[in-house]
């Protein structure tokens, strides 16, 4: 804002206004709460968390999920006037996701709330075969060979040893 004087600023004109478009709410109001956004979530249930924006004013809530495979949304419902009971599946094979909670278009207290799911592997899942695990097939002095398959058991490193007559043991 310019203040003249004969067409002329003043001293410390011009004067810089930072007007703010008025609100009717606080996002630093919205409280979330629950399993859904700590660590620890079990990767083969459902789990939930609830977004409470009964003193943070009248505004758009956005509620998205990330993981490596992308972005969905979770199931939400209002229970009670401003409470909102949300809930999701961890995606397969997935170790962690991003819950980010936005209210008129901002980041709420916490958010992105970084999730990492507890142990998301099922060894059950892991699969051998080939001729070195089958009997008579393994002969001293000749290379065998077998498949470890580790495709649907999860995320996760791989270790294999065996064990001669002598008891050494070798890890790969």
């Amino acid at each position: 804002m310019h203040i003249l004087c004969d067409e002329e600023d003043i001293p410390g004109s011009p004067y810089m206004a930072h007007i703010e478009p008025a609100t009717d709410f606080d996002p630093d109001k919205v409280r979330v709460s629950g399993p859904g956004v700590e660590n620890g979530v079990n990767p083969k249930e459902r789990t939930h968390f609830t977004v409470d924006i009964t003193d943070a004013g009248k505004a758009p809530l956005e509620i998205v999920i990330a993981d490596d495979l992308g972005d969905f949304t979770p199931d939400a419902k209002e229970i009670s006037e401003g409470v909102f009971q949300c809930s999701y599946q961890p995606r397969d094979k997935q170790a962690k996701q991003t819950v980010m909670v936005n209210f008129g278009g901002v980041a709420v207290p916490g958010s992105p709330f970084r999730v990492q799911n507890d142990n998301p592997n099922d060894p059950s899942k892991v699969k051998l075969y080939g001729p070195g695990l089958e009997d008579g097939e393994v002969r001293e002095g000749r290379p065998t060979e077998f498949t470890v398959d580790c495709t649907e058991s999860g995320p996760g490193d791989v270790q294999v040893s065996y064990c001669q007559q002598s008891r050494i043991v070798f890890l790969f």
